[in-house]
C-alpha cells in the first residue's frame, strides 16, 4: 500500500534540504559581493576613466550606482540591484544628475519614486 506523503513528513524532509540548500547560497552571495572585486563583477568598459581594481563595493556605492545605471547594461543593472538594498539605491538615484530620459523613466517606475523628487533628466541626452 501506498503512503502518501503527510504535511509533516514534507516539512521534515524541505527542513532538511533547507539546512543544505540555504546556506550554499549564503556563501555564494559572500563569495559574489564580498569577496568578488567590482572589475570582475561589471562590466569593465563601464570605469574606463578609473581603475577599476581600486573600486570598493561600499566606499564607492554612489559612482557604482550612477555608472552603472546610466551607461551599463542590464546585467549590470541587476547586479547592482541585488547588491544594494533598495532603499540605498533610491536615495542614490534621487540624488544622481546625469540620467538620461529613458534611464529617468525607467527608475522612476521600477522605484516608485515620483518624478518630482528626482532632478531632471540631463540636457546632455537629448
Amino acid at each position: 500500500m501506498k503512503r502518501f506523503l503527510t504535511s509533516i513528513d514534507f516539512l521534515q524532509k524541505f527542513d532538511f534540504i533547507l539546512l543544505i540548500i540555504l546556506p550554499l547560497e549564503i556563501l555564494r552571495g559572500f563569495f559574489y559581493f564580498y569577496v568578488m572585486k567590482v572589475s570582475d563583477a561589471l562590466n569593465k568598459n563601464l570605469f574606463w576613466d578609473v581603475n577599476p581594481e581600486k573600486l570598493d563595493w561600499k566606499r564607492n556605492r554612489v559612482f557604482i550606482v550612477e555608472r552603472v545605471f546610466v551607461r551599463g547594461g542590464m546585467n549590470d543593472v541587476r547586479i547592482v540591484m541585488n547588491y544594494y538594498p533598495k532603499e540605498e539605491l533610491v536615495n542614490i538615484i534621487r540624488q544622481c544628475r546625469d540620467l538620461d530620459h529613458i534611464t529617468h523613466n525607467f527608475c522612476s517606475n521600477y522605484f516608485n519614486i515620483p518624478k518630482s523628487q528626482m532632478h531632471a533628466p540631463s540636457q546632455y541626452y537629448k
